[in-house]
């Protein structure tokens, strides 16, 4: 797993600095999603955001927590890159010259039992066509537009989600 972690968290930052969330393959919805949103938040605030010489340390599994039918593994990988920000050519955010140490933490999903998930909820999926709430696990057409959806994978880890560890908020 932590190498599928570590490939993953590269190959995601290099997607938000090439703007290009196709180039993810094998990866959750929810990630595609991630990126995706990313991409287009930076877009609308007409920002490139830039990841380079993207280079993972090391990865050690930081938390196991089951609950209510779904484990997660959370994995943190300690990264260095250059990490900046700009908008119609200027920095508007970070340093181009100089590299940051930072750390990364990304989650695999479990579930274990989709009877004890609360409430039926398909652990955040959403529609891929109207972006919809799908609202029970196992469900094979959304609710709103009517396209079909492909259920949550059962019994298999994903990679659920990734984020930058902020020491800075509580």
């Amino acid at each position: 797993f932590s190498n599928k972690v570590e490939n993953l968290l590269v190959a995601a930052l290099a997607a938000v600095t090439e703007e290009d969330a196709g180039m993810l393959i094998d990866i959750s919805e929810e990630l595609r999603r991630q990126v995706e949103n990313q991409i287009a938040g930076n877009r609308r605030e007409k920002i490139h955001e830039v990841y380079t010489q993207v280079k993972v340390h090391q990865t050690e599994v930081a938390n196991y927590q089951k609950k209510n039918g779904v484990c997660v593994i959370t994995f943190q990988s300690a990264v260095e890159h250059y990490h900046y920000k700009e908008r119609d050519g200027k920095l508007i955010w970070g340093e181009k010259e100089r590299k940051q140490q930072t750390k990364y933490n990304t989650e695999l999903l479990y579930i274990q039992d989709e009877r004890l998930v609360e409430g039926g909820n398909a652990i955040g999926t959403t529609c891929p066509n109207c972006g919809a709430p799908i609202k029970q696990l196992g469900m094979m057409h959304c609710e709103y537009c009517g396209l079909a959806v492909t259920p949550v994978n059962l019994k298999v880890w994903k990679l659920h989600r990734y984020y930058e560890v902020d020491y800075h908020h509580v």
